[in-house]
């Protein structure tokens, strides 16, 4: 019996199991947060008039289970994918730490970009098989930028342009050539007398400290560009399409029932 001397009903029991079995179960998950249904929030007085009205509770019960398990999947999915790009970003530091000279100093460095007070140095990987991601490496003196220009992508992150004295780097290539077709992979040094370096934002410690260096050496600098997507964005999304489903839909309401928009009644 109840406080108010009634019994609670057959749902209201359901719904108590689903919610008992539903947090033993998130106990045992490998992640911090699980969505467990509040049925003390839904009643009132004991009872919920709405309570007799819904379908049977094994329906939320087994809602509930498949929540857990894709939490599960989802965390155990992201944590592989987060130690293999942590392995990757402390490879790629290493590389370039590799590269520094004796007594050079690193002034900052984020992602693919070291900038020292000497040089600006930037990675990059070819991915083999089966050995992995293989580095390679570049650095730009700036006593050798004859010019240089900013520029930003569509989305406002920043670039800098660097002109320079031919620099051999190895790259991906096809590996045949015929008329206008090109099929395989292969790798090739490739000359080089400038470069386009890429930055996550204006606040991206490495691209200040580039650009600040520049600019106190007073290299000639070039105009600014913008490298935008091609084609405008009704051509871009032309053959994309969204689809959108409704689920429990409202009851229609209708004035012969004697109820106005606003759900009351005429009165």
């Amino acid at each position: 019996m109840s406080e108010h001397g009634a019994q609670p009903s057959a749902a209201i029991v359901l719904r108590r199991a689903a919610q008992g079995a539903a947090r033993e179960e998130c106990q045992h998950a490998p992640f911090s947060y699980c969505a467990i249904p509040d049925v003390a929030s839904e009643l009132v007085a004991g009872f919920a008039p709405a309570e007799e009205s819904r379908p049977p509770e094994v329906l939320l019960w087994s809602s509930t289970l498949r929540l857990c398990s894709a939490f599960v999947d989802a965390n155990r999915k992201e944590s592989h994918i987060a130690r293999r790009a942590h392995q990757r970003r402390a490879q790629r530091e290493a590389f370039l730490r590799a590269q520094l000279e004796p007594e050079e100093m690193v002034v900052a460095h984020h992602g693919a970009v070291m900038v020292t007070e000497r040089r600006v140095l930037f990675a990059w990987d070819l991915y083999r098989v089966p050995d992995g991601p293989s580095w390679f490496g570049d650095a730009i003196p700036f006593e050798e930028v004859a010019r240089w220009s900013l520029g930003r992508r569509h989305d406002e992150r920043p670039l800098l342009h660097l002109e320079h004295p031919t620099h051999v780097r190895t790259e991906r290539v096809p590996a045949h050539t015929l008329l206008w077709f090109h099929w395989g992979n292969a790798e090739a040094e490739v000359l080089h007398d400038d470069v386009t370096l890429a930055f996550a934002g204006k606040r991206d410690e490495a691209f200040r400290a580039t650009l600040n260096r520049l600019q106190y050496m007073n290299i000639p600098r070039g105009g600014d560009f913008l490298v935008a997507l091609p084609g405008t964005r009704e051509e871009r999304t032309r053959s994309s399409r969204a689809y959108s489903r409704r689920l429990w839909p409202p009851p229609r309401m209708s004035l012969r029932d004697g109820n106005d928009i606003g759900g009351r009644g005429r009165g």
